[in-house]
């Protein structure tokens, strides 16, 4: 039923996104695109030495699912994610009470709409360590993908608490508040906003765009101005990503793909916007699909 409601919202967006007024204001030739990053020698190395000490024989069970759990966050940098998933079940079966790998599993099945699985796994992990605060902003995700928006709020809230002055929490209670309120959502994100107006950290750019405050091609100039490529990479990561969630508000669902696919180039596979961008794809073209076998 959910993927039913995601579908007809999807298709209704593309029917109607032409009549919006979506302040688009880059050009492909405006375009900043990353240089996708590979895995680097630090992971591939820590990827044999753990496989070594698995194999040692030399660990008891806490010790040896720390260390499948340890695998599974390298394989996962990797972008190899059916044999982090393994690692992670592994760490689970020696050692039951262990939250982190539940977590890591609940995004892996959030990744692949698996979404009943995806809540099992992160109220698994909260019941093993209700201190864990990540898994609240994970499942509240989750949440907001199953349209289960008042859950989401109380989650991403108690997560939000936390470190106030965090944009990405910010950020996140906006797009689930939004689903509730819009205005109410949008009045809350712009009193936030206004603190930090001035500040240069990466993550104000993010809530400057939802405030209106930037342009599109003004937030991908300041991913432009960082030199490392590796972290340009990862702003891009995010910048697509976000840019994604912007069209989707004006109903621009095709700009939308496109912009979470130039998220997935970036190769930032540890970074849940590069999993959500997989998930926002596999939604559109599941209701891309349903919409060509009904006309």
């Amino acid at each position: 039923m959910i993927k039913t409601l995601w579908a007809l919202t999807v298709v209704a967006s593309m029917l109607t996104g032409c009549a919006t007024n979506k302040p688009v204001d880059y050009s492909p030739k405006q375009l900043v695109l990353a240089t996708p990053q590979q895995t680097d020698y630090e992971s591939q190395a820590n990827f044999i030495r753990l496989g070594q000490l698995i194999q040692s024989g030399r660990f008891q069970d806490d010790k040896l699912a720390q260390l499948y759990y340890q695998r599974g966050m390298v394989l996962s940098k990797m972008g190899l994610g059916a044999m982090a998933r393994l690692d992670f079940s592994r760490a689970i079966h020696i050692q039951p009470d262990f939250p982190q790998p539940y977590n890591f599993l609940g995004l892996y099945y959030l990744q692949d709409d698996e979404l009943e699985n995806a809540y099992e796994a992160f109220d698994s992990s909260i019941e093993l360590d209700p201190r864990f605060s990540y898994a609240y902003f994970a499942r509240s995700v989750a949440l907001y993908y199953g349209q289960k928006y008042k859950l989401a709020q109380k989650d991403i809230r108690r997560y939000e608490v936390q470190t106030p002055n965090d944009p990405y929490r910010v950020l996140w209670r906006y797009l689930i508040d939004s689903k509730i309120d819009e205005l109410s959502a949008a009045t809350s994100l712009n009193n936030a906003y206004k603190g930090h107006q001035n500040s240069h950290q990466w993550g104000w750019q993010l809530i400057a765009l939802f405030t209106n405050r930037i342009t599109p091609t003004q937030l991908l100039e300041e991913a432009k101005l960082t030199k490392n490529p590796a972290q340009r990479a990862q702003q891009l990561c995010e910048a697509y990503f976000y840019l994604g969630k912007y069209s989707q508000q004006y109903g621009d669902a095709f700009l939308a793909q496109q912009e979470f696919k130039l998220s997935l180039s970036s190769n930032i596979y540890e970074y849940i916007e590069h999993s959500l961008a997989l998930l926002e794809i596999k939604r559109y073209d599941e209701a891309h699909t349903q919409m060509t076998w009904e006309l």
